[in-house]
């Protein structure tokens, strides 16, 4: 069985004869590769009933996620050499918020049982992000510190933002009489910003 050292008498790692486009499994310990990512999911309401069986709800949430990725390819791996050095970093930042508002009145009497619901709902989506990138470096100590030390002739620089909503109206009636006969309506508008103009909404009733 013929074993073959990592490194050769240079320092360098030693590479496949038959596949030395794929990098020794070692040398990739080398390369330093960061990820933060954080999120805050958060959710609040407010419940209070202004008189005998009529009740109102707000709710309202957010939801925030970063992510920031930075990377650096020495020269002493086989992508890195090639490279002179390859440091790159990417972002996003994504936030949700949401507020909903619902008022219920229920009432029974005698036999019967009525329950009405209405409410409005709005969402807004934002999100953005960067990614920058360079080569040629004259030393690793810069890892991804320093990207315009980096001489590469083309340099990445990449940003980009998008911002959408989606609003909802709906209603539902219940009764029923005597717990044994049922009757349900409900009647919803759901409406998309990042759909075509005169085909962001759509209605779906029901009665069963």
């Amino acid at each position: 069985m013929l074993f073959r050292s990592i490194k050769d008498e240079n320092g360098d790692y030693v590479l496949s004869q038959l596949r030395g486009f794929i990098p020794n499994p070692v040398s990739l310990l080398e390369i330093t590769d960061r990820t933060i990512d954080e999120r805050v999911l958060s959710t609040y309401y407010l419940e209070f009933t202004p008189i005998s069986d009529l009740k109102f709800r707000i709710n309202a949430g957010v939801d925030r996620k970063f992510r920031k990725r930075s990377a650096y390819l020495p020269k002493t791996t086989l992508y890195g050499k090639n490279a002179n050095g390859d440091a790159s970093i990417r972002q996003y930042d994504d936030r949700d918020y949401l507020w909903e508002t619902t008022v219920n009145y229920s009432k029974k009497f005698n036999r019967h049982n009525l329950n009405l619901l209405a409410g409005h709902s709005y969402q807004i989506f934002n999100s953005e992000g960067f990614s920058a990138g360079n080569k040629d470096f004259v030393t690793d100590s810069y890892l991804y510190n320093n990207l315009g030390a980096g001489e590469f002739s083309k340099p990445t620089v990449n940003s980009w933002a998008n911002i959408s909503s989606m609003a909802s109206i709906f209603g539902r009636i219940n009764y029923s009489y005597l717990d044994r006969y049922l009757l349900t309506m409900t009647l919803r508008a759901d409406g998309a910003s990042n759909l075509a103009s005169g085909h962001q909404w759509g209605y779906f009733p029901s009665i069963a």
